[in-house]
C-alpha cells in the first residue's frame, strides 16, 4: 500500500476492510481498490456496515453523537438517542436504534465505565474530526443537551435523579454554546441552590479542569475552589455526594499547583484520597479506581514540595492499587497501570533508583506497545514513556537503547502528526528534544542541532497559538537548541537562544512570583546563559550572570533546603571556578568556602556524596589558586573522612582518592599520590565490571591520573598498563559519546607514544599512532576538529622528542586538507612551520609562513585568535 496521510488509523481501517472483503493481489493495479485517506476508507466502512446499523442515516447521526461528546462518552440510555435525534434532520432515534449502530461500528468505539453506568465515545481524534466539521449539527447537540439538563432541573428533580452524564458534563455544552448560556444558567442555579448547587457545582468542577488544560490556573484555581466550597457544604446534608467533593478537590489540586500553592494542592490531593478511602471501603468495585489515580496525584503532590521519600511511598500505593485492579480486569485498568508506573519510574530516577527506574518504566512501555497495537489512541501515551525511559536508560550508560527509545518515540509522534496535524505537535516537538539530547551524546552534533531546531519551532507554532500553554516548553527546546549551539561552537547564537530563555523564564516568573519552581528554572536559564557568555570570553558578564542564579537560589535554600541546597552548590561552584579562570582568586576563595560551610553544614555527603566531592573539589581548586598546597590537600583528605563514614560512596572516593593523588602530585609528592591512585582505579575498575558503563568515565579519568604518575616516576611498565586501560577505556566510549572518546584517545595516545619513544621503540610508537589515528578517524572523522586537534597532540609529541620527519608526515596532510579556517589548522600550520625550520627546510618554511600569514587575511579585525597568531608569525621570523 502506498505511504499515504493516515498512517496507524489508516492502516486499521484497510486491514478491517480487507479482513471483511480480500483482494486479490496477484491481479494487476490491485493497490487501485485500496483506500489511500482516513475520509475515503471510513466513508466506505460506513457504506458498507450501515445496512447493520439500520441505515446511511442512523450510521451518521449516531456516530456523530458520540463524536460530540465529553468526557469518557455517552451513556446508551437517553443521552445518545437524544443527541443522535437533534443532528439529524427529523429522524427520531431510541435506544435500540442505537444498539444496532454499536453492534455495527463497535470496532471504532471505546465503551468505558463512568459513574457505574457504561459509556461510549470513538476511539480516534481523526473520526471526532471527520464527524464534527459540521458546526450547525454541533450545535443542536448541544442546544438538545442543554435543554434536557434545565428541563430536569426545572421539573424539581434532585441531583441524584438527573443524569450523570448532564451532572458531570453539561458544562462542557454549555461552554461551547457561549457565555449567555452559562450566565442564564448561573443564575438560575443561584435561585434555587438545593436543586442547583450540586449541578452547579459540577460545571464549575467541568470548566475548572478545561482551564487547567489551556493553562488558565488563576480561574482554574477560583472555579475549583468555588466548587469545592459548594459540594462541602452540600455533602454535609446529601452524603453520596462526597464522590463529587472528592472529584472537586483533585481538580482543585491541580490548580493550586498550576498557581505554585504547592501546599494547598497537597491538603487538596490528601483530603481527596482521604474521601476515596472511606467511599471504596464501602463500594471497592466503584471507588478503587479513583483511589489509585487520586494517590497518584497525592504522590506528585509530596513530589512538588520535596517531600520525595512521601512522594515515592505514596506512588508505590498507588501501584498496589492498580495492579490489583489489573488483575481483576487487566483490559479495564492496564492504562491506568502505564500511567502510574510512568510517574513512579520518573520519581525513582529523581531519586537515583537508577536500575528500578528504568525497569519501572520500561515495564509500562511494554503495556503502551500491547494497548497501542489493539487502539491506536495509546500511542501518544507510548510516546511519552518511551521519552521519559532514555534519560533512565542514559543514567544506566544503555546509550543506544535510550537513543532507539528516543527515535521509536519520534517516529510514532511523526506518524500521529500526519494524521492529525494540529493535535499531535506538542508530543513530536517534546520527542525530537529528548532526541537531541540522545544524539549529542552520542557525538552526532549536526543531527542533534536538526532535531532542536525543529522542536523550537514547533514550540514556536504552539506558543503563538497558545501562548499560556507552551511558553514552558518553548523556553525549554530553546535551552537544548542553544546547547547544541554551542556544540558546534555557533556561539553568538547560542547566547541569543539563551537570552530568550532568560526572557521567557523572567516573565513566567513574573506572572507566578510565588512558585519556587518558576524561580529554579529561571536561576538555571541564567546558569546556561553563563556557561556560553564564559566561552565567548565575555567573563564580567559570567561573572554577573552566575551572581543572579546564586542569590536566586539562596532565597530558594532559605525556604526549602531540602530541594535546593545542591542547586546552589552547584552554582557556587560554577562561580568559583569563573573567578578563578579570571583572576579574582581570592574572590573564587570566598565563594567556594561559602558553598564548602553550606556543605557541612547540611551533612551532603550522606544524602549527595557527589555534591559533597563538587564542593571539596572546588575548595580544593580555590585553594591551589592562591598558592595554599597544604590546604588544597587539606581540603580532599577531609572530604575522603567524610565520604568514607558513608556506606556505598565508593565511586565518590575513588574520585576523591584520585583528586587527592592530583594535588599530592602538584605539590611534588608523588610517591605519596601513588598509593590513593590506585586505590581509584581498584575502586572504579570493580564497580565498572559489576555495574556497567556508568562508571567508564569516571575509571578512564583516573588510569589515566595514575599512569601520570608512574611515568613521572619513571615506572613505565607500570604507566604503561594504566594508560593502555585509558585507551581502551576511551575507544569504548567513542562508540557511544564520540566527542569525549574522541578526548580520551587523543591523551592516552599521546602518552604512550611517548612512553614508547623514551623507551627507544620508534617503530613501535609510529605503529601505534597509525592505530590510534584510526580510532580517532572512525570516532569523529578525519575532518572534524576533534580529531585534528588530537593529531596535533601527537605531532607536539614527536617534535618534543625530535622526531620531526613524523611530525612532519602527521602535519602536511592536515594543513593539506580541505576544510573551514579554524583556530586548528592554524596551529597545525604553525608547527609545520617549526618543523620545516628544525630540518633547516627553509623554502618549505616560508612557504608555510605565507599560507599562515594569508589565512590571517580571512579573519575579521576584531576575531581574538588573530593576537595569538600573529605572535607565532613574529617568532617564526624571528628564528629564520
Amino acid at each position: 500500500m502506498p505511504q499515504t496521510n493516515g498512517g496507524f488509523l489508516l492502516a486499521r481501517l484497510v486491514t478491517s476492510q480487507l479482513r471483511a472483503t480480500p483482494i486479490d493481489t496477484s491481479e494487476s493495479g490491485w493497490q487501485a481498490k485500496l483506500e489511500h485517506s482516513v475520509s475515503d476508507a471510513f466513508r466506505r466502512d460506513i457504506v458498507t456496515l450501515s445496512e447493520q446499523a439500520g441505515g446511511l442515516a442512523a450510521a451518521n447521526d449516531c456516530l456523530t453523537a458520540l463524536a460530540c461528546s465529553f468526557g469518557k462518552g455517552l451513556p446508551l440510555r437517553e443521552i445518545w438517542p437524544a443527541l443522535a435525534s437533534a443532528v439529524s434532520a427529523g429522524q427520531t432515534y431510541n435506544e435500540a436504534d442505537v444498539e444496532r449502530v454499536l453492534r455495527a461500528f463497535g470496532r471504532y468505539i471505546i465503551e468505558a465505565g463512568d459513574a457505574g453506568h457504561a459509556v461510549y465515545r470513538l476511539f480516534h481524534q481523526e473520526l471526532v474530526g471527520y464527524f464534527t466539521q459540521d458546526h450547525a449539527r454541533v450545535r443542536a447537540a448541544d442546544d438538545t443537551l442543554c435543554m434536557m439538563l434545565l428541563t430536569q432541573l426545572n421539573t424539581g428533580d434532585s441531583s441524584q435523579t438527573i443524569n450523570p452524564y448532564l451532572l458531570r458534563h453539561g458544562a462542557a455544552h454549555l461552554q461551547r454554546l457561549g457565555p449567555d448560556i452559562r450566565e442564564a444558567f448561573a443564575t438560575q442555579a443561584g435561585e434555587d441552590p438545593d436543586i442547583f448547587g450540586p449541578m452547579f457545582a459540577a460545571a464549575q468542577s467541568d470548566l475548572a479542569v478545561q482551564c487547567i488544560e489551556t493553562a488558565q490556573f488563576e480561574r482554574g484555581l477560583h472555579l475549583s475552589a468555588s466548587a469545592v466550597a459548594l459540594f462541602r457544604q452540600i455533602a454535609l446534608a446529601h452524603v453520596e455526594l462526597r464522590s463529587h467533593l472528592a472529584a472537586a478537590l483533585n481538580v482543585h489540586s491541580i490548580a493550586s499547583a498550576g498557581m505554585g500553592d504547592f501546599d494547598t494542592g497537597l491538603a487538596s490531593a490528601a483530603e481527596c484520597v482521604a474521601l476515596y478511602r472511606t467511599l471504596s471501603q464501602q463500594d471497592t468495585t466503584a471507588y478503587e479506581p479513583q483511589l489509585a489515580n487520586a494517590l497518584l496525584g497525592l504522590a506528585q503532590s509530596y513530589d512538588r514540595v520535596g517531600e520525595k521519600n512521601q512522594a515515592l511511598e505514596t506512588a508505590h500505593d498507588s501501584l498496589r492499587h492498580w495492579r490489583l485492579l489489573a488483575e481483576q480486569d487487566n483490559d479495564l485498568h492496564q492504562p491506568g497501570l502505564a500511567a502510574c508506573l510512568v510517574t513512579l519510574g520518573t520519581m525513582m530516577f529523581e531519586a537515583g533508583e537508577l536500575t528500578r527506574s528504568a525497569t519501572t518504566t520500561e515495564e509500562a512501555v511494554d503495556l503502551y506497545h500491547t494497548l497501542a497495537a489493539s487502539n491506536p489512541y495509546y500511542l501518544k501515551h507510548l510516546a511519552s514513556a518511551l521519552t521519559s525511559l532514555s534519560p533512565e536508560l542514559s543514567a544506566l550508560g544503555r546509550f543506544s537503547a535510550a537513543h532507539e527509545a528516543n527515535v521509536e518515540a519520534v517516529a510514532i509522534c511523526r506518524e500521529l502528526v500526519r494524521e492529525v496535524p494540529d493535535l499531535y505537535q506538542k508530543e513530536l516537538a517534546a520527542a525530537l528534544v529528548a532526541l537531541s539530547n540522545s544524539l549529542a551524546r552520542q557525538g552526532q552534533a549536526t543531527y542533534a542541532l536538526t532535531a532542536a531546531a525543529e522542536a523550537v519551532d514547533l514550540f514556536r507554532l504552539l506558543h503563538a497559538r497558545e501562548p499560556n500553554i507552551a511558553a514552558n516548553e518553548l523556553a525549554t527546546a530553546l535551552y537544548v537548541h542553544s546547547q547544541r549551539l554551542s556544540d558546534v561552537g555557533q556561539l553568538e547564537a547560542a547566547l541569543a537562544d539563551a537570552g530568550e530563555v532568560v526572557d521567557l523564564r523572567r516573565q513566567l516568573h513574573t506572572a507566578s512570583p510565588r512558585r519556587l519552581d518558576l524561580s529554579d528554572q529561571l536561576a538555571r536559564a541564567l546558569g546556561n546563559q553563563a556557561g556560553v557568555l564564559r566561552r565567548l570570553g565575555m567573563h564580567s558578564e559570567t561573572v554577573e550572570t552566575l551572581s543572579e542564579a546564586a542569590l536566586i537560589y539562596r532565597q530558594l535554600a532559605s525556604q526549602d533546603a531540602s530541594r535546593y541546597t545542591r542547586p546552589l552548590m552547584r552554582t557556587l561552584n560554577n562561580l568559583t571556578v569563573v573567578l578563578a579562570d579570571i583572576g579574582r582568586f581570592h574572590d573564587a576563595l570566598a565563594t567556594a568556602a561559602e558553598q564548602h560551610e553550606i556543605a557541612i553544614q547540611h551533612s551532603v555527603w550522606v544524602e549527595d556524596p557527589q555534591a559533597w566531592l563538587a564542593a571539596a573539589e572546588t575548595m580544593a581548586l580555590a585553594y591551589a589558586a592562591v598558592g595554599e598546597s597544604d590546604a588544597a590537600q587539606s581540603a580532599m583528605a577531609m572530604a575522603l573522612t567524610n565520604l568514607r563514614s558513608s556506606p556505598d560512596n565508593d565511586a565518590a572516593i575513588a574520585r576523591a582518592e584520585s583528586l587527592l593523588a592530583y594535588y599530592l602530585a602538584q605539590a611534588g609528592r608523588v610517591s605519596e599520590a601513588l598509593e590513593p591512585a590506585a586505590s581509584a582505579v581498584e575502586k572504579l575498575l570493580r564497580l565498572y565490571r559489576s555495574r556497567g558503563a556508568a562508571y567508564l568515565t569516571g575509571l578512564r579519568s583516573a588510569a589515566s591520573t595514575a599512569g601520570d604518575l608512574q611515568e613521572r616516576l619513571g615506572n613505565y611498565a607500570a604507566a604503561m598498563q594504566y594508560h593502555r586501560l585509558a585507551y581502551e577505556l576511551s575507544s569504548t566510549l567513542s562508540r557511544t559519546n564520540a566527542l569525549e572518546g574522541a578526548a580520551g584517545l587523543s591523551t592516552a595516545g599521546q602518552a604512550i607514544a611517548g612512553i614508547l619513544i623514551r623507551q627507544g621503540q620508534t617503530d613501535a610508537a609510529v605503529s601505534f599512532v597509525s592505530e590510534c589515528l584510526e580510532r580517532l578517524s572512525n570516532a569523529v572523522g578525519s575532518e572534524q576538529a576533534e580529531f585534528l586537534w588530537s593529531a596535533l597532540n601527537i605531532a607536539v609529541t614527536w617534535m618534543n622528542e625530535g622526531i620531526y620527519d613524523q611530525a612532519l608526515t602527521l602535519l602536511e596532510p592536515l594543513v593539506q586538507a580541505k576544510r573551514p579556517v579554524d583556530a586548528a589548522t592554524f596551529y597545525a600550520l604553525a608547527l609545520l612551520t617549526f618543523a620545516y625550520q628544525a630540518l633547516n627546510r627553509r623554502e618549505d618554511s616560508g612557504q608555510a609562513l605565507q599560507r599562515l600569514q594569508a589565512m590571517m587575511e580571512q579573519l575579521p579585525e576584531d576575531e581574538p585568535l588573530k593576537v595569538d597568531i600573529q605572535r607565532l608569525i613574529d617568532r617564526m621570523n624571528w628564528r629564520s
